[in-house]
């Protein structure tokens, strides 16, 4: 009995059931409050002039994750929570893989910006 259970506590972190997500802060800003809007452009827009960099995110499967868990809008929706942690009030979607053979779920890679109203 001792042996399965170390075998589960073992084997559980594979079969995660979120979203894997990866952060690169580059400038640090406030973050934003959960109603500010965040603006989102696609791949190969022009970002605005004056815009400032914070960083990069990105958002995909993290093993076994169930597919209602990484829809397209619940991976660009966790996106646009990182980007307001981040204190980004725009993000540029750099990359977005759709399911297939190697994976259920979208996976969606963005850099975060601050623009100044």
């Amino acid at each position: 009995m001792k042996k399965l259970i170390l075998l589960f506590v073992l084997l559980f972190p594979l079969f995660s059931c979120h979203t894997k997500k990866n952060i690169n802060v580059i400038n640090y800003s406030t973050p934003l409050s959960s109603n500010e809007n965040v603006e989102v452009i696609g791949i190969g827009q022009k970002v605005m002039d004056g815009a400032k960099l914070l960083g990069s995110a990105s958002v995909g499967e993290s093993g076994f994750t169930p597919t209602q868990k990484c829809t397209y809008s619940v991976v660009l929706n966790e996106i646009i929570n990182i980007a307001r942690s981040m204190g980004g009030n725009l993000i540029q979607i750099t990359e977005h893989k759709e399911p297939d053979g190697h994976s259920t779920c979208h996976r969606i890679k963005a850099d975060v910006y601050l623009i100044k109203k």
